[in-house]
């Protein structure tokens, strides 16, 4: 049973703004079950698609992995359906994992995969626990297609190529080639900067010049 969904509402309330703050500033301190407290307020006041991710978010934080995929059932967002892939993950469930992570293509287009190389990543680990070797192969391929500093599925994809039957080393030699050049490195630097400055000003959004938040005359 999914959790129920309201009309969407911006955070146009100071009690709305001022909890996502206290959120933020939980879930960048590690302390998670505030992080979860904040939430809970933030979906009794709208629940909606975005507060219900906040909250599946902390449940995952602390640890609740039963809890956040409950209220991700259902959530249309895209962060949202990797976190349940990852809770999925976590609880064991590859087919219900490749669910969350594979979005069918419009008009018998082809299907895509969430949340860029990090989605391809668990989707090839996904096929892997599902014994699905040459597919999990090009899931990590594609990923690194992307975002060639993925260590973690450079590793994955040669243990299952050098360790298959007869593992090609012409394809192996041509995925190198395809994968580290100058200029896709240049283009991953210049991605991830932009991630990292997106981050800082989230941080910055969610903390005081001094380090305080004041919430309801509070201070945390």
């Amino acid at each position: 049973m999914a959790a129920v969904m309201t009309m969407e509402r911006p955070f146009d309330t100071p009690f709305m703004r001022e909890s996502r703050l206290a959120f933020e500033y939980s879930l960048s301190n590690f302390i998670w079950k505030q992080a979860v407290f904040f939430a809970e307020r933030l979906v009794a006041e709208c629940s909606c698609h975005e507060t219900s991710y906040l909250l599946a978010l902390a449940y995952f934080h602390n640890q609740e992995i039963s809890r956040a995929s409950w209220h991700l059932q259902g959530n249309k967002l895209q962060e949202a359906r990797y976190l349940l892939a990852k809770c999925c993950f976590s609880l064991q469930k590859w087919s219900e994992a490749e669910d969350a992570l594979v979005v069918a293509g419009s008009a018998g287009g082809s299907a895509e995969v969430v949340n860029g190389a990090a989605g391809l990543h668990l989707l090839g680990q996904v096929k892997e626990k599902q014994a699905k070797h040459e597919q999990a192969i090009e899931c990590y391929a594609k990923c690194l297609e992307l975002c060639p500093f993925m260590w973690d599925a450079y590793e994955r994809w040669s243990w299952l190529v050098l360790g298959s039957p007869s593992p090609s080393r012409t394809s192996t030699a041509s995925m190198a080639g395809k994968t580290f050049s100058d200029e896709i490195f240049s283009q991953s630097f210049a991605d991830l900067q932009n991630v990292s400055r997106t981050c800082q000003l989230q941080q910055e959004a969610a903390s005081t010049p001094a380090g305080q938040l004041q919430l309801g005359g509070a201070t945390l």
